[in-house]
């Protein structure tokens, strides 16, 4: 629950209605549990496979996975493409630990360089892929990628996609890094959608930017912005746009066609055009 102390005239500084003060808490209040999916009632999934590609499709949805490059190449729900193949990059869920140094990173920055973490992308290799059939409705894919920099240090990501006939897939990441690494920048994974996808909505603390060590001023709520506006043009480059706290997001077109995201626990998210 949220209490909000708003101004009741105009002043010389601010409109009538120009929030002054709030806070925030939990009200004890008993969840209901997550409704379970009935797996009997979804469409039956398909799987072909063709050379390097992996493809499952159902009756709304088409998704297509590389055994070389280990993750999600195609992705498309009702005609609408989500991921689109691109020779340049990978597209799919992609391992990410670096981020543009800013002014307190002064210090790390170059630990950073040393370690190669800025191109990983470009050494990744999938050791594993694995399909298993779980039902005529269920597959599951399990991928082993190991991720290295400049020297012997990296990560091994094991990655395991559930998809189910209905369109939904679920995704679980175990990422454990080996050899002498220095202080992360940031770890989790990045995806590249189309750049029309600029309706942004989400369950999480907003609407102003915020971070680990600074979000005690942003309220948990349900917001609505545009990744454009994610965008802050400091001075000096910053980081930009960060979301904490975040359960679910939603990233649409003018048609409200796109892609939602639900996480398990809480998480932080940065929707940008760069």
């Amino acid at each position: 629950m949220k209490i909000s102390v708003r101004l009741k005239e105009n002043t010389l500084w601010a409109n009538k209605g120009h929030e002054i003060a709030w806070s925030q808490f939990k009200i004890p209040w008993d969840v209901p549990p997550e409704p379970l999916v009935d797996v009997e009632k979804i469409p039956e999934l398909n799987r072909q496979d063709i050379g390097d590609r992996v493809r499952f499709y159902g009756k709304n949805f088409d998704a297509v996975f590389s055994k070389t490059a280990g993750t999600i190449v195609t992705l498309k729900y009702r005609g609408r493409t989500i991921i689109q193949e691109s020779r340049e990059n990978i597209n799919g869920p992609l391992l990410e630990v670096f981020r543009a140094p800013t002014d307190n990173n002064r210090y790390l920055a170059k630990s950073w360089y040393r370690a190669g973490l800025n191109h990983l992308k470009h050494k990744h290799i999938v050791k594993n892929f694995e399909v298993k059939k779980i039902s005529n409705k269920v597959y599951s894919v399990s991928v082993l990628t190991v991720s290295t920099g400049n020297d012997t240090s990296g990560f091994e990501q094991y990655s395991t996609y559930r998809i189910f006939g209905n369109g939904a897939i679920l995704v679980k990441n175990d990422i454990k890094p080996f050899g002498n690494l220095p202080i992360l920048p940031k770890i989790g994974v990045r995806i590249t959608l189309p750049g029309d996808f600029e309706r942004f909505y989400w369950y999480g603390r907003g609407p102003i930017e915020n971070y680990p060590d600074r979000k005690e001023g942003a309220a948990i709520g349900v917001y609505r912005s545009t990744v454009t506006k994610q965008y802050v043009p400091y001075v000096r480059p910053q980081e930009t746009g960060n979301k904490e706290d975040v359960r679910w997001l939603a990233l649409l077109d003018k048609h409200g066609k796109g892609l939602l995201i639900i996480a398990g626990k809480p998480f932080s998210v940065t929707a940008l055009h760069y």
